[in-house]
Protein backbone atom coordinates (compact mmCIF):
# COMPACT_ATOMS: atom_id res chain seq x y z
CA UNK A 1 0.00 0.00 0.00
CA UNK A 2 1.17 3.63 -0.47
CA UNK A 3 0.45 7.01 1.27
CA UNK A 4 0.06 9.83 -0.39
CA UNK A 5 1.74 13.49 1.02
CA UNK A 6 -0.47 16.76 1.11
CA UNK A 7 0.15 19.30 -1.81
CA UNK A 8 0.35 22.65 -0.61
CA UNK A 9 0.29 25.63 -2.41
CA UNK A 10 2.81 27.71 -0.27
CA UNK A 11 5.45 25.05 -1.47
CA UNK A 12 4.09 24.06 -4.54
CA UNK A 13 4.38 20.40 -3.51
CA UNK A 14 2.71 17.70 -5.86
CA UNK A 15 1.00 14.70 -4.18
CA UNK A 16 3.66 11.56 -4.22
CA UNK A 17 2.92 8.05 -3.63
CA UNK A 18 5.59 7.14 -1.07
CA UNK A 19 6.12 3.35 0.07
CA UNK A 20 5.07 2.29 3.82
CA UNK A 21 7.23 1.02 6.19
CA UNK A 22 5.22 -1.92 7.37
CA UNK A 23 2.88 -3.87 6.20
CA UNK A 24 -1.40 -2.90 7.30
CA UNK A 25 -4.42 -3.77 5.70
CA UNK A 26 -6.74 -1.14 7.29
CA UNK A 27 -6.59 2.20 8.39
CA UNK A 28 -8.36 3.81 11.60
CA UNK A 29 -8.07 7.26 12.11
CA UNK A 30 -9.58 7.72 15.77
CA UNK A 31 -11.06 11.23 16.85
CA UNK A 32 -12.05 10.87 20.43
CA UNK A 33 -12.11 13.51 23.48
CA UNK A 34 -14.88 14.77 26.02
CA UNK A 35 -18.42 15.11 25.49
CA UNK A 36 -19.71 17.79 23.57
CA UNK A 37 -15.91 18.68 22.46
CA UNK A 38 -16.29 18.84 18.36
CA UNK A 39 -15.60 15.64 17.78
CA UNK A 40 -18.05 15.39 15.21
CA UNK A 41 -17.59 18.73 13.51
CA UNK A 42 -14.00 17.65 12.66
CA UNK A 43 -15.09 14.61 11.79
CA UNK A 44 -17.69 16.23 9.32
CA UNK A 45 -14.54 18.06 7.82
CA UNK A 46 -12.51 15.61 7.50
CA UNK A 47 -14.94 13.32 5.60
CA UNK A 48 -13.80 13.64 1.61
CA UNK A 49 -15.24 10.10 0.18
CA UNK A 50 -12.10 8.45 1.38
CA UNK A 51 -13.07 7.48 4.90
CA UNK A 52 -15.89 4.88 6.26
CA UNK A 53 -17.53 7.15 9.18
CA UNK A 54 -18.35 5.54 12.19
CA UNK A 55 -20.15 7.18 15.56
CA UNK A 56 -19.67 4.78 18.77
CA UNK A 57 -22.69 6.50 19.87
CA UNK A 58 -24.65 4.77 16.86
CA UNK A 59 -23.01 2.05 17.19
CA UNK A 60 -24.25 1.92 21.01
CA UNK A 61 -27.91 1.83 19.85
CA UNK A 62 -27.25 -1.49 17.67
CA UNK A 63 -29.01 -4.19 19.24
CA UNK A 64 -26.21 -7.05 18.43
CA UNK A 65 -23.99 -4.71 20.88
CA UNK A 66 -26.27 -6.58 23.49
CA UNK A 67 -26.08 -3.24 26.14
CA UNK A 68 -29.72 -2.10 26.06
CA UNK A 69 -29.31 -2.31 29.55
CA UNK A 70 -26.41 0.26 29.72
CA UNK A 71 -29.19 2.14 27.47
CA UNK A 72 -31.93 2.30 29.56
CA UNK A 73 -29.77 3.29 32.61
CA UNK A 74 -28.97 6.39 30.83
CA UNK A 75 -32.13 7.45 29.14
CA UNK A 76 -32.83 11.08 29.80
CA UNK A 77 -36.40 11.32 28.66
CA UNK A 78 -36.38 10.69 24.49
CA UNK A 79 -32.42 10.57 24.33
CA UNK A 80 -29.37 8.72 25.56
CA UNK A 81 -26.56 9.73 27.42
CA UNK A 82 -23.64 8.29 25.45
CA UNK A 83 -21.06 9.83 27.48
CA UNK A 84 -22.68 7.50 30.96
CA UNK A 85 -23.38 4.77 28.03
CA UNK A 86 -19.37 4.30 26.88
CA UNK A 87 -18.25 4.58 31.03
CA UNK A 88 -20.69 1.50 32.04
CA UNK A 89 -18.99 -0.29 28.98
CA UNK A 90 -15.88 0.31 30.08
CA UNK A 91 -16.75 -0.13 34.02
CA UNK A 92 -18.66 -3.68 32.73
CA UNK A 93 -18.21 -5.05 29.90
CA UNK A 94 -15.37 -2.98 27.69
CA UNK A 95 -13.60 -6.55 25.86
CA UNK A 96 -17.09 -8.59 24.69
CA UNK A 97 -18.59 -5.14 23.49
CA UNK A 98 -15.18 -3.91 21.90
CA UNK A 99 -14.61 -7.06 20.32
CA UNK A 100 -18.65 -6.91 19.00
CA UNK A 101 -17.98 -3.25 17.62
CA UNK A 102 -14.24 -4.28 16.06
CA UNK A 103 -15.57 -7.55 13.95
CA UNK A 104 -18.91 -6.02 12.78
CA UNK A 105 -17.28 -2.19 12.44
CA UNK A 106 -14.31 -2.42 11.03
CA UNK A 107 -12.60 -5.70 10.40
CA UNK A 108 -15.96 -6.77 8.36
CA UNK A 109 -16.27 -2.87 6.38
CA UNK A 110 -15.38 -3.13 3.06
CA UNK A 111 -13.85 0.30 3.82
CA UNK A 112 -9.74 0.44 4.32
CA UNK A 113 -9.83 3.48 5.81
CA UNK A 114 -12.51 4.10 8.98
CA UNK A 115 -12.79 7.85 10.69
CA UNK A 116 -14.57 6.76 14.18
CA UNK A 117 -15.55 9.60 16.17
CA UNK A 118 -15.90 8.74 19.68
CA UNK A 119 -16.50 9.76 23.24
CA UNK A 120 -15.87 5.77 24.31
CA UNK A 121 -12.37 5.66 22.95
CA UNK A 122 -11.38 8.27 24.57
CA UNK A 123 -11.71 5.97 28.06
CA UNK A 124 -8.00 4.34 28.26
CA UNK A 125 -9.87 1.02 29.31
CA UNK A 126 -11.76 0.86 25.73
CA UNK A 127 -8.92 2.48 23.65
CA UNK A 128 -6.23 0.22 24.87
CA UNK A 129 -8.97 -2.83 23.68
CA UNK A 130 -9.22 -1.56 20.29
CA UNK A 131 -5.60 -0.56 19.66
CA UNK A 132 -4.34 -3.91 20.77
CA UNK A 133 -7.14 -5.49 18.71
CA UNK A 134 -6.00 -3.44 15.46
CA UNK A 135 -2.34 -4.36 16.07
CA UNK A 136 -3.16 -8.28 16.20
CA UNK A 137 -5.22 -7.65 12.38
CA UNK A 138 -2.20 -5.12 11.38
CA UNK A 139 -4.76 -2.00 11.01
CA UNK A 140 -2.43 1.11 11.75
CA UNK A 141 -4.30 3.72 14.17
CA UNK A 142 -3.71 7.26 13.91
CA UNK A 143 -5.09 9.42 16.82
CA UNK A 144 -6.69 12.83 17.03
CA UNK A 145 -7.80 14.51 20.06
CA UNK A 146 -8.45 18.03 21.16
CA UNK A 147 -5.73 19.27 23.47
CA UNK A 148 -7.03 23.05 24.10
Amino acid sequence: MTDISIASPKVKALPAPRIQIGEYFKTVCLIHGLRVDGKSTLAQLLLNGNFEYLSTDAICLDPDGNIQSFLEQSRMGERYNFGAVAILIENNDADRFISFLFQKYIVSSDQDNILIDSFLFGLPVCRSILYKLCEQHHIRVWEIKRII
